[in-house]
């Protein structure tokens, strides 16, 4: 078995290396490295749904949600503010 030996090449000398290249190569190497972190990519997951996220967003922060009727008379209370 063959060991391959692995060089670290730092960060500055790769973006020197590209600089070098034309622009088809580097356009080929671009594509290169999105679907390779497009493969290896996953978003995090945060272990709740996003229909449960949606749901925390709709409750009341504060105390319990209104009944029909003090939301119907909150809005006209409203409307009688504003259109009189």
């Amino acid at each position: 078995m063959t060991m391959v030996s692995v060089t670290m090449i730092s960060y500055q000398d790769i973006v020197v290396a590209v600089r070098q290249l034309p622009n088809e190569k580097r356009l080929t190497l671009m594509e290169e490295l999105v679907h390779l972190l497009a493969a290896e990519w996953q978003p995090q997951r945060t272990g709740e749904s996003s229909l449960d996220r949606v749901r925390g967003m709709l409750k009341p922060t504060t105390g319990a949600s209104p009944s029909d009727h003090e939301l119907r008379d909150a809005y006209t209370d409203y409307l009688v503010e504003e259109y009189s």
